[in-house]
C-alpha cells in the first residue's frame, strides 16, 4: 500500500486545565471527503479531557492510495453523558445526575437542598393506596413502593 503522513497534530493538555465537551476529532465526513484516516482509530473521543499531569496526544492523518475505509464503530456510537453543573463529575443516566447535586461539594444550594430534604422527611407521609400513615417522607416512599407492586399484582 502507498502511506503517505499528511499532518501531525501534537496535543498538548496542562494539569488543571479547562475540561472538554465529548467531541470528535475527524467526523466520518471529513474523513471520506479528504480521504484520509485517523491513524489509532480508538482515540476519537475525548469527554471530560481534564489531566492532573502534561498530557500529550499525537493525531496523524494518513493518505492511503485506493483505501476504502468503513464507517468506525466507535464513530456511529451515540456517547450520552449527563454532566455535573457544579462539578466535573459525569453519569451514564439522567437518574443519576438528577440525584448527584444534594451531595456535589460544588453547588451552592445544598445546604438550602438538605435542609429542604430534612423538613419534607420530618413532615411524613400517607400512602394513596393503603391510606397507612408515615412518620418520615423516605419510609413512606419505601412502603408506597411496595404497595404499588402489591396492588398491580392483585388486578
Amino acid at each position: 500500500m502507498n502511506w503517505r503522513d499528511k499532518e501531525w497534530v501534537a496535543i498538548k493538555s496542562l494539569p488543571g486545565g479547562s475540561e472538554q465537551k465529548p467531541h470528535r476529532d475527524f467526523t466520518e465526513a471529513e474523513i471520506s471527503r479528504t480521504r484520509d484516516v485517523v491513524l489509532y482509530r480508538g482515540d476519537l473521543v475525548h469527554a471530560d479531557a481534564h489531566h492532573n499531569t502534561e498530557t500529550y496526544h499525537l493525531h496523524c492523518t494518513l493518505t492511503v492510495a485506493g483505501a476504502k475505509w468503513k464507517k468506525s464503530v466507535a464513530e456511529a456510537a451515540p456517547f450520552r453523558v449527563f454532566k455535573c453543573l457544579y462539578c466535573p463529575t459525569t453519569f451514564k443516566t439522567k437518574r443519576q445526575l438528577y440525584n448527584h447535586p444534594r451531595f456535589c461539594s460544588g453547588n451552592p444550594d445544598k445546604l438550602r437542598l438538605a435542609q429542604s430534604y430534612a423538613e419534607r422527611n420530618k413532615r411524613g407521609g400517607e400512602c394513596h393506596i393503603c391510606k397507612k400513615v408515615f412518620p418520615l417522607y423516605n419510609t413512606m416512599i419505601k412502603h408506597r413502593k411496595k404497595c404499588e407492586e402489591e396492588h398491580r399484582k392483585h388486578q
